[in-house]
């Protein structure tokens, strides 16, 4: 089992990025949601736009 962070626009878009992730790997993985946040309200902003704002930060850290 692996942990993966998953950046995705929305939140049925995480849960179809794990299903598929699974049914590759023949296994049950653990998952991080990074974006969008659980809240969605998130500081990065919601969409597309809250996914590249999000994944633009984590980078430059």
């Amino acid at each position: 089992m692996k942990t993966i962070g998953i950046v995705a626009e929305g939140p049925r878009d995480f849960e179809l990025i794990a299903a598929v992730i699974d049914t590759i790997t023949n296994e049950e993985n653990s998952y991080q949601m990074i974006q969008p946040e659980p809240d969605m309200a998130g500081r990065f902003g919601n969409g597309w736009k809250g996914s590249g704002n999000g994944v633009k930060q984590i980078r430059e850290a």
